[in-house]
């Protein structure tokens, strides 16, 4: 009679512990996956990837889309100022783009052992389909007022000291408003619902996510 209680006090024991694992990975798989949406959403990428595997696969992919932009800016002749404009721009480009978003309930995945798969729903900008022309002509009409306000000083600029730093004055001065017309057209960009779903596997006693797809 005590072996058989001490076996079923065991058993119940035993299950307890499985479930409570069980809940707290579950639990673990969420909360990585909420990080990593918490931190792109403050545009910290470098954050974001102390949730992810080193390979992950991920159709979210900001860091191509932060390199595609600073390649654009770095063939253009700018000063120490004018680059924090543009990384403080391309910043407010992968803020926008995720609006907000809900993460669902962790399950078991089917495909992978010690794995979750974590639905995501996200209002979503995609900043790719902007209208880039349209800004490029609000901004035209405010450069050329520019240039006649500042004609004499811009020539001074140039006989004195050169090209180069004609270049800089007038990429200096203009280049809030160029990049004050994108935001406005990002702002006037309609969010759209988009399903994500991402796996999530444990390495190295973390919980860390593998592979993000979209809908």
């Amino acid at each position: 009679m005590k072996k058989l209680l001490l076996a079923f006090i065991i058993t119940v024991c035993t299950a307890f512990i499985l479930t409570g694992c069980t809940k707290s990975y579950k639990e673990d798989a969420q909360k990585a996956v909420s990080q990593y949406f918490a931190a792109v959403k403050e545009a910290d990428l470098e954050g974001a990837k102390k949730y992810c595997s080193p390979n992950i696969d991920n159709e979210f992919d900001f860091d191509s889309y932060k390199q595609g932009f600073q390649e654009q800016f770095k063939t253009m002749n700018l000063d120490e100022s004018t680059r924090k404009q543009t990384e403080e721009f391309i910043d407010y480009c992968i803020r926008s783009s995720i609006v907000s978003y809900e993460v669902g309930e962790a399950e078991e995945s089917k495909d992978w052992e010690d794995a979750y798969t974590v639905p995501v729903t996200i209002q979503f900008r995609d900043i790719s389909d902007i209208d880039v022309e349209t800004g490029q002509v609000a901004a035209n009409q405010k450069l050329q007022q520019y240039v006649k306000d500042n004609e004499s000083e811009l020539e001074k600029v140039y006989t004195r000291q050169g090209e180069d730093a004609f270049e800089k004055k007038i990429m200096g001065d203009t280049m809030g408003i160029v990049l004050g017309e994108m935001k406005k057209l990002i702002n006037s960009q309609k969010a759209e619902e988009r399903k994500a779903e991402a796996l999530v596997i444990q390495k190295n006693d973390q919980w860390v996510i593998s592979k993000i797809t979209v809908d």
